[in-house]
């Protein structure tokens, strides 16, 4: 019995060390990330004169520990990036701001996959000034998106400053807010 026990509390502390050494590891990566992008705000060719190894090695560090910010910063100044990588990641942070600035900024960026990304996000002021900024923009897919927010000033917006928007729908839509808010 005692030896079952020294085997569970051995096996716990080889735990915490792997969760510990996993932690640390975290933290020189992330420190290793910034340094990185410090190094690249400085010099935009730098990055183009990595091998494809080490640039594959930077976007596993954009990949786990850029903020959005960081990542439309890096695609929009350093020179030679994928776009379509940095697009995967800037959708993962699920930053409805920084995936409309990346739709709005970045040549070459895929405007169906970023719309849905700030649809999902269920922010009305970005789904408004997507469908007002974004050239190519799904209007229909965007106007119900906005109307699922329940936001009545910008389904009022939506439906006053979007020329292909469908007023009537959308004002019945803001009317009904309205009402339900009076009550």
């Amino acid at each position: 019995m005692k030896r079952i026990k020294e085997r569970q509390y051995y096996k716990m502390l080889l735990t915490e060390k792997e969760k510990y050494l996993k932690e640390s590891n975290d933290k020189i990566n992330k420190y290793i990330w910034q340094a990185y992008f410090k190094k690249f705000n400085e010099d935009h060719n730098l990055f183009a004169t990595f091998d494809k190894g080490w640039q594959e090695k930077i976007y596993l560090l954009i990949d786990k520990y850029a903020s959005a910010e960081e990542i439309f910063w890096f695609v929009r100044y350093i020179k030679n990036t994928n776009i379509q990588r940095l697009e995967d990641a800037i959708i993962k942070t699920n930053d409805a701001k920084w995936i409309y600035l990346f739709a709005f900024y970045i040549v070459g960026a895929n405007i169906s996959r970023l719309e849905d990304a700030t649809i999902k996000t269920n922010d009305a002021y970005h789904i408004y000034y997507f469908a007002h900024d974004i050239k190519n923009a799904n209007i229909l897919k965007l106007e119900n998106a906005i109307i699922k927010t329940n936001n009545a000033t910008y389904i009022y917006l939506f439906a006053n400053n979007i020329k292909s928007a469908n007023k009537k729908r959308l004002m019945q839509k803001y009317k009904e807010l309205k009402f339900l808010h009076n009550k």
